[in-house]
């Protein structure tokens, strides 16, 4: 089959969405199947990840244009991608650019929308963005079959439901995770070594207090260090409190991490704080992984990803958590060297449930029962009338109307 990846998020840096991409499209290609990428970049440092034979198409902001229906069939046809067998939206903003795509092809592709946000609609306080959000969501719900929609936790799924309808049934479908380790990974954890992988950025808010949490601890008489991996805007505030604290050499920025070099950087890692895959990816390594809360500022958690409920790595369950980042390494920097190593073999067990290859069977096995969406043409217009609603908003606010 051809598969058209649809994504308007990627960049500047890698993370989780821009592995994702990479790993499905690498899977699919090894398996004889064609990929093409429209995407608005990728990355420099995540090029290597994409192998050869991926086709890419970077458009930038002229990505948007595809979301206007008499702008996108003239660029689809510039561009000369070959109609795909199934188009697959990887946010909630290119599930419009796939209902416009796809509506404009015959016969109409397969589609399929998966939400790899921590919520269903990402948290923003821009109330015309927010607005946007629920157009986009709008659209999934009436012209996307369930079987269409992919969600990779139950949470998403309850989310969906409150929003749209305890009738709905999207698919299951986690998140698919190499293991950096390839199964065999080497260990020589130093006590008290803590480490984090990901974006310095808005939803990653763990990265603004552990500066306080390392200091806490020393103050415990934990030998507490923390080696933080990932750029991003909160990059100034934290080395700010580094400074603060006087935690310069106990705290390291140490920039992006090359994918190749993520399982070399847990080698020697006693703890592991983050979300999402890096977390995942850490507990293959055998790194006991604190997963920390999407835009949580107080330290709170629920535990290591193990206790977490399968699919969920960084969004709040049923139950409030009760426990604190900060309790749970001082838990794991106490543990007995025998209790240790349980706690690492529990961790990589738990994480091979996450593994790419049964996981990506069954993205294919639902893409070829998903169906073709329906087309409401009457949408198409409400965008052009939103946008410039949008724009008149915008206009207002900066006359001092809002």
């Amino acid at each position: 089959m051809h598969f058209l990846f649809v994504s308007s998020f990627l960049g500047p840096t890698v993370g989780g969405l821009e592995t994702l991409m990479a790993r499905m499209s690498k899977w699919l290609f090894e398996k004889g199947h064609r990929v093409t990428l429209l995407v608005n970049c990728v990355p420099d440092e995540c090029r290597e990840l994409f192998v050869r034979g991926v086709a890419i198409k970077e458009l930038g902001n002229r990505l948007s244009q595809f979301c206007y229906r008499h702008k996108a069939l003239s660029l689809w046809k510039d561009l000369g991608i070959e109609r795909p067998d199934v188009i697959k939206a990887f946010d909630l903003p290119s599930t419009w650019i796939v209902s416009v795509l796809a509506a404009g092809m015959e016969p109409v592709p397969k589609v399929i929308f998966g939400n790899y946000f921590p919520y269903v609609i990402p948290r923003n306080p821009n109330p015309f963005r927010f607005a946007t959000y629920k157009l986009y969501l709008h659209n999934v719900t009436k012209t996307f079959f369930d079987e269409s929609i992919l969600c990779i936790s139950e949470e998403q799924i309850t989310e969906f439901r409150y929003h749209y309808g305890q009738y709905r049934n999207p698919i299951f479908w986690t998140l698919p995770v190499e293991d950096p380790s390839h199964g065999n990974p080497v260990r020589e954890p130093e006590h008290g070594r803590i480490v984090s992988v990901g974006r310095l950025s808005p939803m990653k808010e763990y990265n603004l207090y552990m500066t306080d949490v390392v200091a806490r601890l020393r103050q415990k008489g934990y030998p507490v260090t923390w080696t933080v991996y990932g750029e991003g805007e909160f990059f100034e505030a934290m080395r700010a409190r580094i400074h603060a604290l006087g935690l310069g050499g106990v705290v390291e920025l140490k920039g992006n991490l090359p994918y190749t070099r993520f399982a070399e950087a847990m080698r020697n890692a006693y703890v592991f704080v983050g979300m999402g895959t890096s977390a995942i990816e850490a507990a293959m390594c055998g790194v006991p992984s604190v997963v920390a809360l999407a835009y949580d500022t107080k330290g709170v958690t629920h535990g290591c990803l193990y206790e977490y409920r399968f699919g969920n790595c960084g969004v709040i369950m049923e139950n409030a958590p009760m426990k604190t980042v900060e309790s749970e390494i001082e838990r794991i920097l106490g543990l007995p060297a025998v209790s240790y190593e349980q706690e690492m073999l529990r961790t990589r067990d738990y994480a091979g449930a996450y593994s790419l290859d049964p996981t990506m069977e069954r993205f294919l096995e639902i893409a070829r029962k998903a169906p073709a969406p329906r087309t409401i043409h009457l949408f198409f217009y409400w965008y052009y009338i939103h946008r410039l609603m949008e724009q008149t908003g915008k206009r207002l606010k900066g006359k001092g109307w809002g």
